[in-house]
């Protein structure tokens, strides 16, 4: 109180420094949060809890000894360090950053002197606390949820409205409150939440990149279909396209099921054999009705046309500046697998042929998301490729996919679990035989509607040119007869009368 800094306070100060990390150790070893594992990720949980700790450190003991200046403390930007932690890591380390800030609030309000040698009362420490730890826990789970950058405005407005509120309440409480006071607090509150806004969206863009991380933001840009790359793919491998498409439906689907990013694996579906681009004709799904460009190559020549997608996809990628979360996708969706069609006809030839020539580079699947989306490439194209799409020989299809690469050893580098592979393996079943099942075979039309149809005239080779109404008069009337049935006077129709027979496909 004699403001130099005493032995209680030091004492103060390790206590909340103890409980702060134990608080932080607890949830490590406990939830053992993928999103913290890595050096890089601890440091930007460190980042993002400190920052905001040491920027309340220098201005509180500035704002605290005077009750009027005190509502400027709702306009630091504190909130924005666990926002922050949300959409680049997981709510539950944000959730821990904005317990911490809020300790270490409360210690600063409570024990540590200003420069004048005054403290601040016990109601404004309180309102501080609460306004600090409901600002940063309101705006960390809207931000949690943003899908576009207005999301991350609305984290903004809710930080300010919850530590406004909070201080308000306990305004309430003192009975020397003055109306002025909540103009107070309403103004530094809407600055506050700009700010915070404001800074939060910066650090997304200044750290995401150098941490290897990818906001949803840039995740819902990457999955719209107007995305160059994707346009590419309609265009020169619609073949491919559309076995993008349906991969990044059957894996969504089971990413959602299990629990993983089921965005980021949508995302990783899309563009993971954007490769192709570097010679789509070479891939059975773009070859159409023309020739098999592989017959005029060996099996040597075509394996490695085949795997040329994979390092030619990842410097395309690269080049229109994907994440190099997206990236790994491209990689790692073949793992360290032969290409074995064209392995086998080689080995037919030469049996002691290297099968190492014929091994992707890899590297193996170093995530959930990304061996989802392996076990979905391959479990698409194989039941496309067979003639029996029923669900049992789809089950033994998808079955076999996931028993074959559990034995090559695909997932040893990943922590998807043998519970997360029955869980996609059934929801692969499900999705792939909803997309297969089978067609109902129409009969033939029957004599009355065939009688009850209009006949229709050939369509002259002059009859693109337009016609006049006169035109039309003058043209001479053809008299068609009906189907056999019973007798019945002939009808005459001009063109434009006529109406579509129903296909199928129209109905």
């Amino acid at each position: 109180r004699t403001g130099s800094i005493t032995v209680t306070a030091i004492l103060a100060a390790a206590i909340v420094s103890v409980l702060g990390g134990a608080a932080f150790g607890t949830h490590l070893w406990v939830s053992k949060p993928r999103s913290l594992r890595g050096a890089r990720r601890l440091a930007l949980f460190l980042l993002t809890t400190l920052v905001p700790i040491t920027v309340a450190k220098f201005s509180l003991p500035l704002i605290l000894p005077d009750n009027d200046d005190l509502y400027l403390a709702l306009a630091l930007p504190l909130a924005s360090g666990p926002i922050v932690a949300a959409v680049l890591l997981e709510v539950g380390s944000a959730v821990i950053a904005a317990m911490l800030l809020s300790s270490v609030i409360g210690y600063l309000a409570i024990a540590v002197p200003s420069t004048s040698g005054a403290l601040s009362a016990d109601l404004d420490a309180l309102g501080l606390v609460l306004a600090t730890g409901s600002s940063a826990l309101a705006g960390l789970l809207v931000a949690s949820r943003a899908e576009r950058l207005q999301g991350y405005l609305g984290a903004g407005l809710a930080a300010a409205l919850a530590g406004g509120s909070w201080v308000t309440v306990v305004l309430l409480l003192d009975s020397d409150r003055s109306f002025d006071q909540f103009i107070w607090i309403a103004g530094t509150s809407a600055t506050g939440g700009i700010l915070t806004a404001t800074i939060s969206v910066g650090a997304f863009v200044l750290l995401s990149r150098p941490f290897g991380i990818i906001t949803r933001v840039e995740l819902m840009e990457l999955v719209q279909l107007n995305h160059p790359l994707l346009r590419r793919l309609q265009d020169e491998a619609p073949g491919t396209f559309q076995h993008s498409m349906l991969v990044g439906s059957l894996a969504d689907r089971a990413a959602d099921r299990i629990g993983a990013d089921s965005l980021l694996v949508r995302v990783g579906a899309y563009y993971h054999d954007i490769g192709k681009l570097h010679s789509p004709g070479f891939f059975v799904e773009n070859f159409g009705d023309g020739p098999n460009p592989h017959d005029n190559l060996d099996p040597l020549q075509s394996s490695r046309v085949i795997m040329r997608h994979v390092s030619a996809g990842a410097e395309l990628a690269r080049k229109h500046g994907l994440p190099e979360a997206v990236v790994a996708f491209i990689q790692q969706h073949h793992g360290s697998r032969l290409v074995a069609f064209f392995y086998r006809q080689a080995a037919q030839v030469k049996p002691d042929i290297d099968p190492e020539l014929f091994r992707y580079p890899g590297p193996k699947p170093q995530t959930r998301e990304a061996a989802l989306v392996m076990l979905a490439d391959a479990s698409e194209a194989s039941v496309r490729a067979s003639t029996d799409r029923t669900s049992d020989r789809i089950r033994q299809i998808v079955d076999g996919i996931i028993n074959e690469r559990l034995e090559e050893g695909q997932f040893d580098e990943c922590d998807i679990s043998m519970r997360d592979l029955r869980i996609a393996a059934d929801s692969f079943v499900t999705s792939l035989s909803a997309v297969y099942h089978p067609r109902v075979e129409y009969p033939e039309p029957t004599r009355r509607e065939l009688a009850s149809r209009r006949a229709f005239e050939p369509v002259d080779e002059d009859d693109d040119a337009p016609r006049t109404r006169d035109d039309r008069a003058s043209r001479p009337r053809v008299e068609r007869p009906r189907p056999a049935a019973p007798p019945r006077r002939s009808v005459i129709v001009e063109d434009d009368e006529d109406e579509p027979v129903l296909s199928e496909d129209d109905s």
